[in-house]
């Protein structure tokens, strides 16, 4: 179990790193880069939980899910945070990922709905005003709502992944939805 997760956030890391030279990424390779990332830590998490709370390994596939599904949601929410998060609530510069060229989830939103931000993109430096431009040109194809809308997505499934979690435990599942809450549109 260490060793598949560790190979899969690797690979994820480098799908990563590698799709900030690529204009030509698609939301399913986003997808299946933050399940490789952020998914497959948390969905190992809950999975080494449920282990050492006394669930057989062969019964915690839901709660794989429910991690997979959590790492999601807050990978996307992350994303959000980094084009439009407050400065001093997420401690890193507004549009840092713009700066960085990150694909992230309203990024290519944007990207397939406007060659300008393709325009912008391909730029190996990018000022001020192209990246105060990129951010004007995502609010204008509402790549923030597309996001926050796929994130709401996510933690539905969440959701249902821990109804069925509660035949388990509903006391553990009523922790669970505490955390969820906590997460679910959060600023920082």
């Amino acid at each position: 179990m260490y060793e598949r997760t560790c190979l899969t956030l690797t690979r994820g890391q480098h799908l990563d790193m590698a799709f900030e030279h690529r204009l030509d990424v698609s939301i399913d390779e986003y997808v299946a880069m933050i399940d490789a990332k952020s998914a497959a830590l948390i969905a190992t998490s809950a999975q080494l939980g449920a282990v050492v709370g006394g669930i057989p390994l062969d019964e915690t596939e839901p709660f794989v899910s429910f991690g997979r599904s959590l790492g999601r949601a807050f990978q996307i929410r992350d994303d959000i945070l980094g084009i439009w998060g407050d400065p001093e609530l997420t401690g890193k510069s507004a549009a840092t990922d713009i700066v960085s060229r990150k694909k992230s989830l309203p990024v290519l939103y944007g990207l397939e709905r406007s060659s300008e931000l393709v325009e912008i993109y391909s730029h190996e430096h990018q000022g001020e005003a192209e990246l105060d431009r990129a951010v004007a040109i995502l609010d204008g194809v509402g790549a923030r709502e597309f996001a926050a809308d796929y994130e709401a997505r996510c933690f539905r499934d969440v959701d249902a992944s821990l109804d069925a979690l509660s035949v388990f435990s509903g006391a553990v599942v009523g922790v669970l939805r505490v955390l969820v809450a906590g997460l679910l549109g959060r600023s920082v």
